[in-house]
């Protein structure tokens, strides 16, 4: 009946899940910002800070650096404000996703 069935499926679930592997996926958060190059050194100390990693980043011709990195969600705020203080401000954010 039925109740046999969900019990032999049942048991048979708890078998699987007892040997799967553990998983933990955390949100994760994309930031593009600008800054003047000389700050590559305190971007990447930065994005080290808080375990992000660089999608891509240019250099632009006007001797500015633009990067794109991600980092968990829960990070993109001590990240910004981190880097606002280390540049005085003067770093321009663009995207955030």
């Amino acid at each position: 009946g039925t109740g046999g069935l969900i019990r032999a499926y049942g048991g048979a679930a708890r078998l699987v899940l007892k040997d799967a592997p553990v998983i933990i996926c955390l949100p994760r958060s994309s930031v593009t910002l600008t800054v003047d190059a000389s700050y590559v050194g305190v971007i990447y100390d930065t994005i080290g800070k808080v375990g992000g990693a660089v999608i891509e980043e240019a250099y632009g011709a006007d001797g500015s650096l633009t990067v794109t990195l991600t980092c968990e969600t829960n990070q993109v705020d001590r990240f910004e404000s981190g880097l606002k203080d280390a540049t005085s401000g003067i770093v321009s954010f663009h995207c955030r996703s």
